[in-house]
């Protein structure tokens, strides 16, 4: 396969998780500014971690709920999102 094939597929999972989590953030935190503000840290990235796990746990389990692959997904991406700010205010 292609060095383009998994381009391709990497950004086409990043824009489905992003959909995904957009839609996560605003259930879970309601508060327009709130939700702005969370998704300006969690959706520049490229979302490794969570396409991984995505596509580990529907290897494994293809019939999981997706309201539990959001949920992980939304945990994962807020503590990396936090992990960052943190590393950010203790190197200044």
């Amino acid at each position: 396969m292609s060095q383009s094939f998994y381009t391709d597929l990497l950004l086409r999972r990043r824009e489905q998780l992003n959909q995904r989590l957009t839609r996560t953030v605003q259930n879970v935190l309601r508060d327009k500014f709130l939700v702005r503000r969370a998704l300006d840290c969690m959706l520049p990235g490229r979302k490794v971690r969570s396409i991984l796990f995505v596509e580990l746990l529907e290897a494994l389990d293809p019939n999981v709920s997706p309201t539990s692959v959001d949920d992980v997904v939304f945990a994962m991406e807020a503590v990396h999102a936090a992990s960052v700010l943190v590393d950010d205010v203790l190197d200044n």
